[in-house]
Order: structure tokens, then sequence, then C-alpha cells
């Protein structure tokens, strides 16, 4: 019986076609035999190359004296065959904290395509070596001094052609809009006028100076 097995997902094959991967029985004590297997997988869904059953493709029995007596043996029962399985490699990815001035406008924390840090981090888990996210979309937005949420759009993470490999999870982070520290002067209006018996004021709108708004 040739070997089954199973591993999380990291850009390797899984193989069990080593001697010690087989399961034989019947043979006689003092005789030793041989076998290989074609069995092999690197994706969580076998691709082109890939097999994940895994099938005797030879089997050899010799005696103590090495010579291959296979051929003696008529009840050699080859058809069994071991599975291989590769399993979604799990990730968490966290959309990165951000802060912003209160500036009266809307203020929008986003980016699509080819985003890089400090966009986002993978807080749990890791990537296989030599891959990378490709593309990301996040968004999040405010106008008023507070926090809201960046989010990362479901399904719009790509780690080149390896996506359907990992089991991804996705994590907010926060847009915190703060109070404006811009230095706002306001100076009231003066003026003078030859006494009339009436009030001199400077309370109109265009009567102030302002700065910094």
């Amino acid at each position: 019986v040739p070997g089954s097995g199973s591993k999380v997902y990291d850009g390797t094959a899984l193989t069990k076609t080593a001697h010690d991967d087989f399961t034989v029985t019947g043979v006689p004590e003092g005789f030793t035999w041989t076998a290989t297997a074609d069995g092999t997988v690197t994706n969580v869904v076998p691709g082109e190359g890939e097999k994940a059953e895994n099938a005797v493709t030879s089997f050899r029995i010799f005696n103590a004296a090495g010579e291959d007596v296979t051929d003696q043996f008529a009840n050699i029962d080859t058809s069994a065959t071991g599975t291989l399985t590769i399993t979604a490699r799990p990730i968490t990815i966290t959309a990165n904290d951000a802060s912003n001035e209160y500036t009266g406008s809307t203020i929008t924390y986003a980016t699509a395509g080819d985003a890089v840090e400090p966009y986002y981090t993978i807080t749990s888990g890791s990537l296989a070596t030599g891959q990378s996210i490709t593309a990301i979309e996040l968004t999040g937005e405010g106008i008023e001094t507070g926090e809201y949420p960046i989010t990362i759009t479901a399904d719009s993470v790509e780690i080149g052609d390896y996506t359907a490999n990992y089991a991804i999870t996705l994590a907010p982070g926060t847009l915190t809009i703060t109070e404006s520290t811009t230095e706002i002067t306001v100076v009231p209006g003066s003026g003078s006028k030859v006494y009339d018996g009436t009030a001199l004021t400077k309370t109109e709108h265009d009567d102030f100076t302002v700065t910094g708004v």
C-alpha cells in the first residue's frame, strides 16, 4: 500500500514514495522488496502534473541472494492507493490603522491593486516562501473627529497565482480623525470716530480679522 499524507500548503510538493512510506505484508522472512509510486501534490486543488492518488508503479521482491524473484509470487496485489492532501494555509490580514487631522472635508483612506505596506499587515500566519500579496483593496472614510473602520474588501486579496491555497481571514483597522491643530487667530475690529452721541461698535462679520481658517 503506498503512503498517504497531508500537510498545510507551503509551496512545495508532498510525496510519499520513499521505502518507509509503503506498507507491505506477506513478503517471506529473509526476502526484501522495493517499490515506487507516482503521487505528488503541491496545491490544495491539484493542478497540472499533480496526482493526489498515490498509486504503485512498480514492486519487486528479492531473495536473500539479492535475486529478483517477483515472478515466483502469483498473488501480488498492488491495486491499493494512498491519498495525498494539501490543506489551505491560514493567514490573517489586518488593515493598518491611520490618522488624520480634521479638515472639514471627507477624509478617505483607500487603496487598490498593487497595494503595499503600510496599508496592511499579516498579523497571523505567514505566506509561503517567495510569495507576496499582489493585490488588495482597502477603504475607510470619515468627516468629523472620531474613529471609523478601515476594511479590506472581501475577495480582493490576490497572492499571485496561489490565492486558492490560503484560508484568508480579514480584520479591520481604524481611521482616527483628530481635532485640527491649525492655529486660528481671531481679532475683533477696532475703530474710532468723532463724538456724535451714538454708539461706536465693531461687531459685524467684516469687522473681525481671522487667520488660519
